[in-house]
Parts: structure tokens; sequence; C-alpha cells
């Protein structure tokens, strides 16, 4: 879960607490609101310098056992038994800063949740700053060779698919899967490869899926659903056109970042120490060659829990998967060991500059923006097989674009602006040719507005705001306008004293030359199999902790308990052991003999007719008879 989606769940007087309680730890307050304050690794970082041990080592659980940073409070409870005083004030603290939310489902069963950019930050945090070898961080390969090829890039593999969609019909059946006629052109469109992807494929996609789509198609199907890209709708699959307009205007570190996400968050199996690798390769702010040994080596340092099959596990759920992306590049070294490297390409800024024959084809560089792409997609078609993309400039495209109201020497500028060199004059001629051999006859899809009676048109056309919607009347009581100026014209009508009904009009509505679907919700749509997410079911609770109850139990022992090193009555020393092994809180004690001893109290008793205390002191258990305890005193905790 992420920060933003958390924080809708909250109220603003939940936010407003949250906010007033950082003002006060950091000692100073911040113009930024709560979603920014939790999302800015500098703010973060000012946080965690503020924390207390006891809220640290919490935070460690969290990241180190918590799967995807959910913990729920059963097994928190079992996590934490052996100082639960200590981690229940940490995490009522962490809680009460917004580092860790409160989950609750079916208003039943409570968890707690570390939300998806404050484990970034704080495993960033942890990693850097823990020891670590002294050898060098990376070894160069000289021969990267991998027998698995790398894919030339998921945001190409999403922009052909994209394409596809808006050129081609694509069916669904009753069972909500793509025809097979549409997966054969499918398959040849992609770089990702099964290989690459065969391990999320065997865990993750219902038989159903497997049955009828390969895994490189199912894995991209379901990003682009997950990013909200394409949708299913009246049995065939539709672009959301905001949400693809947007995605080509997105930087290529911003497109990155939400895939990464989305990867991280649906793909990646829910193990600590493979979202701990993930975090540990994002941090990795270079493309030199790194050891993936080294990588675990440098986990199990930092207290994750590894299984013996780390390294296999991590390279078909992980290096596999983003080795297709197109994002790393995988070698082995002189020893036969793995080593890896971010591709130096993948969030690199957009270059435009492509190529054009005299022939009419057009080489298109991988740096050349995805806007650019798709404009140029309009023009001819796009092939992006091979290291380069290329684009074959069509008749009956540019004599598409003329009839939609394009022209010639428009299409020749944009070819000309993102070309590095003058067009040769055979592509001019060619432009120019087709364009006059471009059918004259049209269709546009517009909106009819009809008016009850003429008298109403009549009075209408006399009020000057309305004027600009009237110029192609049709009758003496209809009249068109484009499908974007319809809900214009409805404000406008509506403040003009009208009420406008939609009518026959609501079927135009979203409707372009292209079709898509109607806008995606904000947030991510649901892919082709059902997530299993440890946190499925649960929702954010509107609540702001108190003070943890424990600390208000401390607060009621009596002072005698806590100040003074003295013997007390029988009963009295009885009730003074049984708290102070509830609250798993020290105790320091002098014995009849002399010695003096403290531990945690963990059970008083009768044994063979005594009252016996088990008492732990490091990682031993005694008991001792109360009869022989001379002096006792509870010892509060330093954090207290």
């Amino acid at each position: 879960m992420q920060v933003r989606m958390g924080l809708s769940m909250l109220s603003e007087a939940t936010i407003e607490k949250i906010i007033a309680e950082q003002n006060r730890r950091l000692g100073s307050s911040s113009d930024l609101d709560l979603s920014s304050r939790l999302t800015s690794p500098a703010y973060v970082a000012g946080l965690w310098e503020k924390t207390t041990e006891p809220e640290r080592e919490v935070a460690r659980l969290f990241l180190l056992q918590a799967p995807q940073g959910f913990v729920s409070r059963r097994e928190w409870e079992r996590l934490v038994q052996h100082a639960p005083l200590r981690f229940s004030l940490g995490l009522t603290n962490l809680r009460r800063l917004g580092l860790i939310l409160t989950v609750r489902k079916l208003w039943s069963e409570v968890g707690y949740l570390m939300p998806f950019e404050v484990r970034e930050m704080l495993a960033t945090m942890l990693q850097r700053t823990a020891p670590r070898e002294k050898t060098p961080v990376s070894d160069p390969v000289q021969a990267p060779t991998y027998y698995i090829p790398s894919g030339r890039g998921i945001h190409l593999d999403l922009i052909a698919l994209l394409l596809f969609i808006r050129e081609h019909e694509v069916p669904l059946t009753q069972k909500k899967t793509i025809h097979r006629r549409a997966l054969v052109k499918l398959e040849d469109l992609f770089s990702l490869t099964d290989a690459h992807v065969a391990g999320w494929f065997s865990s993750l996609f219902p038989p159903a899926a497997k049955e009828s789509c390969s895994a490189k198609t199912s894995v991209i199907l379901d990003l682009a659903l997950r990013l909200s890209l394409i949708r299913m709708e009246q049995g065939r699959l539709r672009l959301v056109a905001e949400r693809v307009a947007e995605w080509l205007d997105a930087p290529a570190a911003v497109r990155w970042s939400r895939i990464m996400h989305v990867a991280m968050s649906h793909y990646l199996p829910a193990h600590p120490w493979l979202e701990g690798a993930a975090f540990a390769m994002n941090d990795h702010g270079h493309d030199r060659w790194s050891a993936v040994d080294r990588l675990l080596d440098n986990l199990k340092r930092l207290g994750y829990q590894l299984p013996d099959d780390a390294l296999h596990m991590i390279v078909e759920q992980w290096l596999h998967p983003l080795l297709g992306f197109g994002w790393i590049q995988l070698g082995h070294a002189g020893n036969n060991s793995l080593r890896w490297r971010w591709n130096p390409l993948i969030r690199r800024e957009s270059e435009d500059g492509w190529y054009v024959q005299p022939t009419g084809e057009v080489l298109v560089p991988p740096l050349v923006s995805l806007k650019r792409i798709w404009e140029l997609s309009r023009l001819g078609e796009v092939s992006f097989a091979g290291e380069m993309i290329r684009c074959t400039l069509e008749a009956r495209r540019i004599q598409a674009y003329v009839a939609q109201g394009g022209t010639p020497e428009q299409a020749l500028s944009f070819l000309q602006d993102g070309c590095i060199h003058p067009l040769p004059d055979s592509v001019v001629e060619m432009l120019h040719r087709w364009g006059k051999e471009a059918k004259q006859i049209r269709l546009e899809r517009v909106v009819r507005v009809r008016v009850a009676d003429p008298r109403l048109l009549q009075e209408m056309r006399q009020i000057p705001t309305l004027q600009p919607y009237l110029t192609e009347i049709i009758s003496a009581t209809d009249f068109l306008v484009r499908p974007e100026q319809e809900s214009e014209l409805s404000a406008v009508l509506r403040r003009c004293g009208y009420q406008p009904l939609a009518g026959e009009a609501a079927g135009y509505v979203g409707i372009a030359r292209e079709e898509t679907a109607a806008p995606a919700p904000p947030e991510e749509s649901a892919g082709l199999f059902a997530d299993q997410r440890p946190w499925t079911g649960y929702q954010v609770e509107n609540t702001f902790p108190e003070q943890d109850d424990q600390t208000s139990r401390l607060d009621g022992l009596p002072r005698m308990w806590t100040r003074h090193f003295q013997s007390y009555h029988p009963q009295t020393l009885r009730d003074l052991c049984r708290r102070a092994a509830e609250l798993r809180i020290d105790i320091r004690m002098e014995l009849a003999s002399g010695e003096e001893r403290q531990g945690t109290p963990l059970e008083v008793g009768v044994d063979m007719g005594y009252w016996v205390l088990t008492l732990e002191a490091g990682r031993k258990r005694y008991k001792y008879r109360l009869d022989e305890i001379r002096r006792v005193q509870i010892i509060l905790p330093e954090y207290c």
C-alpha cells in the first residue's frame, strides 16, 4: 500500500494530529502536507534521527520480518513476546508519527502496515549505514554474456501493445481471454520472452490464463491493466485515453517508478528479504557490475532471513524479469559467479532525433520520446524488431491524416522537427502526392442538440454567450456542436437558466476517432490474477493512537516499588513479582546470601509447597524461593 492510498482513508482531524506529533518530535513545522512529508526522503530522514531505540527496533522488525510491511496483531504478539512493553511503546510512537498505519479486517482482526514508500526510504537508510565488506563493490565482466538475452525495454513492449489495440479490434471470449487470432499477432510484438517471466507466470496466474496466453503476453497485458492503460469493456480490449496520454507525457523516470511499484507490489513474492534485495538494487546508483552473491551476503548481515535457495529465487523471481524489462544486464565473471548491472539507458531523459530515408522509412533510436513515437505511428506502420524502431510511411495513413483535417505540410513539419537532417526530396514529393490523392469525403462525429420549440432556439440565438455554439443550425429546432463542446455547452446553458437533458447525446460522450474506454479510477486496476497480498481484505482504520496503555500501567505502579530497594511483606512481594512478570520488566533483587541478581520475572507459582519466582537473566532461567529474597526493586526501562 502506498502512502497516498493509506492517507486517503484518514480524516482531516486524524491527519492534523499526526502532523502535530511530527512537528512536536522535530521541534519545527513544515509547509508540506502529510503525504508529501511521508514521501520525502529528507523529511523521513529527519524523523528517523529523532526516533528512540525502541522505535528503531520496531521499524527494523517491519523491514526484516513483515511481508510487504504488514503484521497482524496475533503475529505481532508472537514476534515481540520476549519484550512486549518495549516494542509496544515503539509501535505506538511510530503509529503516532504516521510511519505505520493501523488496519482492520471486517471490523474484527487488527493489523499494522508500513507503507511502501516509508519501507523503501527506511530500508535504504539502514543499508547505507550498515557496515560493508572492504572488498571492491564491483568487479569487471570482460564478456557480459548470459543464456537469456535482454529485452529492448518494457516501455516499448507496452507501446507496441497500445498501438496494436488502437489499430485493431481485440475481442475477448466469454472467459475474458483474448481470441486466438489476435494472440497470434500479439506474440510477435514483444521482446519480453517466456523465459524472463516463467517464475511469475507459474506462481501467480490462474489456469485459465495459462491455457490461453503465453507467459510474456499475460504479464504485459496484466501490467497494462494494472497501470490502467487498457480496460476490458464490452467484450473487447480498449484504451483508456486519459491514462495513455498521461503515460506518454510522463518522464522516463516516472514511468520506471510506476512499473517498478507494480512489479514489487503485485509480482514479487512477499518475502521481506526479496523486497530488501529490490530496495538495495534500486539504491545501487551506478551502472558498474556487481556480484549477486555479495548482494545476498549484505542482506544476511542486515538481519534478513534468507532461504537455502535464495540465489535461485532471486534470479527466477526478480533478475530474469528485470532482464526482460530491459532494465538490467546479467553476465558471468571468471569464477562463473553471477553479476548484474543497471542498463544505463533506462532512466535517461528522451532525446528526440530520428533518420528519414529516401524510401520513406523512418529509423527511430530507442531514446526518442514515447509521445513522438505515438504521433509518428499515425503516419506509418511501426515495427519494433531490432535495435532501432522503424516506421514505414504509408499512403493510407497519410490520406487518413489529411481526411481528419491535417495537411501534408503539417505532416512534413512534424517529420522535420524530429529529424536530425533535412528531409529527402523524395519524401517531400511522396507526401504531397499522397495528400492530393486523399478522398475528400469525411465522416465526423457531432452532437445534435434539439430544442422543444422553434421559438426557444430563436431566443437562444439572441443570447451572446450561446452564439459561438449556434454556428451549425440544421433545422428550426436542431443544431450541431462538436463532441468536445458538449460538457461546456451544458454548463453555459445552465448558467443561462436552461436545464439541458443528455438524451441521445450521452452515447457520444468520450468517443473519439479511436475508440477508447472511459477514464480509469486513480488507483491501480485489477489485472489478470487475483492479488493475494498479506494485507488483502484490510482497510486503514481512521484512528490516532493515544499513548500506549502499557505506559499508563507503568505509571500506575507504586512509586515505592520503582524507587526503593527494600524488603516487603510476602503477599506484597508476590504482587510485585506478578506485576513485573505481566509487564515483562526487570527487577533487581538481593538474596538472603547477599548475592544480587537482575532479570525479567517470567512466572510466580507454588512448587513443592513454596512460592517460587522464575527469573530470566540473559539466556538462562533461574528459580528462587520468595522467602530467599531479602530486598527487591522494579527497574523501569530508560525509555519510559
